[in-house]
């Protein structure tokens, strides 16, 4: 039998991952998924595509029932309340969206790359990624934030909130360790950086000879 062609598969992977396609195309499908690789990336990446809305969509019905609460209770207080009441059931409604607000919606600002360095990167016997890193200014970094891309890029992305503290006990501002094998998830790690995807310092990257 003439090998189907990647893209036809492709285009049916949707059909077979609803599995609602017929069992004579499921045969030829899984049939073709076996020994190639590019369609097995394609079947992968659409299972995380899946599993990302579900949770954003859970989360979103979380804030609907939660702002569903709030105003159902905004509205017993207005039955209940005479003027005063309601004037004071209005700022505590208020303070509560202030809090909601602060606690879920508040951004946080990325460190910009021009505002740290590093330095003194080495690799241990184990293959353990060591380095420095120092701040330039005299503000705290709340929390570092973890994330990787197809390409096998792993990114290391220092966060302060938008309303910038001195420095008491920074993240990262000194001597830092990364293993490798550790921190990959079952993904090969190729290239390590500090900063987010779009403004990153280069630490390591695969063939690259570090000291020991």
């Amino acid at each position: 039998m003439k090998e189907i062609h990647c893209d036809v598969i492709q285009d049916l992977l949707p059909l077979y991952y609803d599995d609602v396609c017929s069992k004579e195309t499921e045969i030829l499908i899984e049939k073709h998924l076996a020994s190639c690789p590019v369609c097995q990336k394609e079947l992968e990446n659409m299972q995380d595509t899946t599993e990302i809305l579900h949770v954003e969509m859970e989360s979103r019905k979380q804030d609907e029932k939660m702002m569903r609460k709030m105003a159902s209770s905004i509205q017993k207080m207005k039955k209940k309340s005479t003027y005063k009441g309601m004037g004071f059931a209005a700022l505590i409604c208020l303070v509560l969206f202030g809090a909601y607000y602060s606690l879920v919606e508040w951004d946080i600002q990325q460190v910009q790359s021009s505002h740290f360095t590093i330095s003194n990167v080495a690799q241990l016997e184990n293959g353990t990624i060591t380095y420095n890193v120092n701040f330039l200014d005299d503000y705290d970094v709340m929390r570092v934030k973890y994330s990787s891309d197809e390409k096998g890029n792993f990114y290391m992305t220092p966060l302060r909130p938008i309303i910038k503290m001195k420095k008491q006990h920074p993240i990262g501002d000194g001597h830092e360790e990364f293993n490798l094998e550790n921190m990959s998830n079952g993904k090969e790690i190729k290239a390590l950086y500090y900063g987010s995807p779009d403004d990153a310092v280069l630490i390591w990257k695969k063939g690259m000879q570090l000291p020991e």
